[in-house]
């Protein structure tokens, strides 16, 4: 054989071998498909009461799993989104091979029931460990999902692959590389596999190519991306999107990206330290609510951060309590709450990217009717389709309170625009004559004539489907709301 054909063979082989190491549909993956809009849906959903006119998302992420290390938790928070419990984003050292074997896979992991309906669902594992999991982790992992497809096409819902959500440091992204390759391996070739992604990863210089040849997509998430505050311009969760910036590096890789999108909010509080630093922790369960009204909390600022949040700023006077959280004088309350701007101008800039992109996933469905610091898919949908939330008309939603002598009715408001910045006023009209309203807690409501009522509702108020109070009627009666007399 000439030394010809023997260097036109070689290069065959090389191509073939090339080819071959490559991810199952990645031709498909490097080409631009229809631009999708998904939502994470965490572990702990409560379903609201379905609304008929209600539509089908085009994707859900859906936790249903959990990998965990006892030498490296985080506690449930990664540093991507908490830093006081963990490494800043993409610092850490490289982990040694015993460190990977000790991430297990925890063994909770089931398709939730009454999932909202979606054209196609993706199963989410979350890395609550700081270390990268090892290849071991592969058989039992494949399990599972196998598992998981059986019982979600059980329940009619398409499930189409898997998502792994692990805040890899960015000086382990040849092992993580390597967790990836196995587990993409031992799929079904028509699957897809998504991981989410550390902006830090595309910095100059990292092996971010060794993960992306091994995944059908990737969701590079722009919130929590931020360093600690040091008590000056507030800290946003969301992370502006320069398009022009990101979109050369994300399209140079040749794989579909979605754009991970916060549309969440939160309250903190913030103590001076001795070290002038500040000392941030994270309230769970308080509403905007909570903080209406309070005479031992002074309002010190409302401003709007650089992607567009708004931020509430309050101070304790004295020692309080708030909660279950007893606080000390001088207390820094912080309430970060998502806008009409900073969701639209995300999912704008996120449109703007073109190439692979390839849609938003939106960080996160809300747990329930009661959850006061997220936003709804409806309040979601009309803000990125161009309509103004503070627009919509306030909806009136009444409940019988079944008394036996006089008629007397739960009232639930929801608002067009669930944080206005300043009190809103409603007036509810009978069509039976009112005897009196017994308030909810926050809540101004008052009997200003035989058939009309004044509800005051203080600003940035938060709850989706808000509890006016009862009120009772000398008769069974019609309620209407209005924003006149």
């Amino acid at each position: 054989m000439g030394t010809k054909h023997a260097l036109i063979i070689a290069v065959l082989l090389l191509a073939n071998l090339v080819g071959a190491s490559r991810c199952p549909g990645a031709e498909r993956s490097g080409t631009p498909t229809e631009w999708k809009v998904g939502y994470w849906l965490w572990s702990g959903w409560d379903p609201p009461k379905r609304k008929e006119s209600e539509e089908a998302v085009d994707l859900l992420y859906v936790h249903v799993g959990t990998f965990w290390s006892p030498a490296a938790d985080l506690g449930g928070y990664s540093a991507r989104r908490v830093y006081p419990w963990g490494m800043l984003s993409g610092q850490g050292s490289k982990q040694s091979a015993e460190d990977s074997e000790a991430v297990r896979l925890v063994d909770d992991t089931r398709w939730p029931a009454q999932l909202p309906d979606a054209e196609a669902y993706i199963a989410v594992w979350r890395n609550t460990s700081a270390l990268t999991p090892g290849t071991a982790l592969v058989p039992a992992l494949l399990v599972k999902y196998r598992e998981l497809k059986r019982q979600a096409t059980q329940a009619g819902r398409r499930l189409v692959g898997l998502q792994i959500d692990h805040d890899c440091p960015t000086d382990s992204l040849s092992e993580y590389a390597r967790f990836l390759q196995e587990l993409r391996a031992a799929m079904p070739p028509e699957d897809l596999l998504s991981i989410t992604a550390l902006l830090d990863w595309f910095r100059s210089g990292t092996r971010i190519a060794d993960v992306l040849q091994w995944v059908n997509e990737y969701v590079p998430q722009f919130y929590d991306v931020d360093p600690p505050w040091t008590g000056g311009d507030p800290i946003p969760i969301a992370k502006a999107i320069d398009s022009s910036r990101w979109a050369a590096i994300f399209n140079s890789y040749g794989r579909s990206y979605r754009v991970g999108i916060a549309i969440f909010g939160r309250i903190v509080r913030a103590t001076p330290q001795p070290s002038h630093q500040w000392e941030r922790a994270y309230f769970r369960d308080l509403s905007p609510l909570n903080l209406a009204g309070r005479r031992d909390l002074n309002l010190i600022a409302e401003l709007h951060n650089e992607a567009g949040e708004t931020v509430v700023r309050y101070k304790t006077q004295s020692e309080i309590n708030l909660g279950d959280y007893p606080l000390a004088p001088g207390t820094i309350i912080e309430m970060i709450l998502p806008t009409q701007d900073s969701v639209r101008s995300a999912y704008l800039a996120a449109k703007a990217l073109g190439g692979l992109a390839a849609g938003v996933v939106f960080f996160r469905w809300p747990a329930g009717d009661y959850e006061t610091l997220v936003l709804t898919p409806n309040e979601v949908q009309d803000i990125i389709s161009g309509k103004r939330l503070a627009a919509r008309p306030p909806q009136l939603e009444v409940e019988d309170g079944h008394c036996a002598v006089v008629g007397c009715t739960n009232v639930y408001v929801r608002l067009g625009d669930r944080f206005p910045t300043q009190p809103v006023t409603l007036w509810l009209h009978t069509s039976s004559e009112l005897e009196y309203i017994l308030p909810a807690e926050h809540l101004r409501a008052t009997v200003q004539g035989p058939h009309t009522a004044e509800i005051g509702i203080p600003s940035y108020a938060g709850v989706p489907r808000l509890y006016v109070g009862r009120v009772v009627t000398r008769e069974r009666a019609q309620f209407t709301l209005g924003s006149e007399p």
